[in-house]
């Protein structure tokens, strides 16, 4: 009976000594897995932090962890763009240049701001991204300055260029945008149409203006002409490359919230400053179509506005600030097309 409880009794050590060794053993696996979850945790949430969210227009398409795997599949629809989950501004996106919102709602894009203006007005607390979601370039929200008159440089055409108006106007605007570039340099880097002149059964073949300019910028000895904002736009994309903007088409009174955010506006009207009659254009005959033109052509860099003038500098004068009738010279400027080019800061 003694031997019996002896040997219970050494059952019962071994037994709550097995016991211990597989808590300890596997209190020791469970502290290792919890570490092990803690990391994963800590991982996840390092992951999370950096995570690439595609969009489509106003939805969440898919996450990724890396910004070239969300650029990859976002390349393969139209209307998305791509951004760090904390974050609001877009890395990627593949919307054309003028981008139509309606409070935080993706409307429509454009290839050109006059046709985004135009939808724009029509819609509340609309406003207009320029290829990016943090440059906005017009907004319906934000009221313009009933007055302005900006300090941009005066810059001559003359003597060396009589026919140069249009790149000596484009001088003055890069100047006021803190670009150091000479009327000489932009004449000799504007695209040019090189078309000789020929009159043929009463009719003009010639360069068009907006492919290049047009005939000898620099003598009046010889054919010439000038050359529209096409050519124009491409330059100064040279110079100020991603922030130029073409604001052709537009109404007269839309490139005023670019001068009231101080911003001058490089245009092209003619030397009267107010409407032309229908004789003093031509069409011209060139290799790329038809053309009209006028020898009144002439360009300006606009400086400001108020109710009823206004202002610019005329590359003929160098009194700063000419200012003329609102109304003479918005139809003056409409008769040649509603050309104008402008920048963001």
């Amino acid at each position: 009976m003694k031997k019996r409880k002896t040997i219970l009794f050494w059952i019962g050590i071994l037994v709550v000594s097995m016991a211990l060794v597989w808590f300890i053993r596997y209190t020791r696996q469970w502290i290792e897995i919890s570490k092990n979850i803690n990391m994963m945790g800590r991982k996840s949430n390092i992951q999370e932090s950096v995570k690439f969210d595609v969009y489509y227009k106003n939805s969440i398409l898919k996450s990724f962890n890396t910004e070239e795997d969300a650029i990859k599949y976002a390349r393969e629809y139209k209307y998305t763009y791509v951004k760090k989950t904390d974050k609001d501004e877009w890395i990627w996106n593949n919307f054309d240049a003028f981008i139509l919102y309606e409070e935080d709602r993706f409307i429509n894009d454009y290839t050109n701001f006059s046709e985004a203006i135009f939808f724009a007005k029509e819609r509340e607390n609309s406003r207009i991204y320029y290829k990016s979601n943090k440059n906005i370039i017009w907004s319906n929200s934000k009221s313009i300055k009933e007055s302005i008159i900006l300090d941009a440089p005066v810059i001559l055409q003359k003597p060396e260029l009589p026919r140069g108006c249009e790149v000596t106007s484009l001088a003055m605007l890069l100047n006021y945008a803190g670009i150091k570039s000479g009327k000489m340099e932009l004449a000799e880097k504007i695209a040019k149409d090189t078309t000789a002149f020929e009159i043929k059964d009463g009719r003009v073949y010639f360069g068009n203006p907006n492919d290049g300019f047009v005939g000898d910028m620099y003598s009046l000895n010889n054919p010439g002409y000038g050359v529209y904002d096409g050519p124009i736009e491409k330059l100064m994309e040279e110079y100020m490359p991603g922030k130029t903007i073409n604001l052709t088409g537009c109404e007269f009174e839309d490139l005023f919230h670019f001068i009231s955010n101080e911003i001058p506006v490089w245009v092209i009207a003619n030397t009267t400053y107010r409407k032309l009659d229908e004789d003093k254009f031509d069409v011209w005959i060139t290799p790329t179509g038809p053309v009209e033109i006028t020898y009144k052509l002439h360009a300006f860099l606009l400086t400001g506005y108020d109710k009823e003038y206004i202002y610019f500098n005329d590359p003929f004068y160098s009194k700063k600030n000419i200012k003329v009738n609102i109304k003479d010279f918005k139809e003056a400027w409409n008769q040649m097309g509603r050309q104008a080019i402008s920048y963001i800061n």
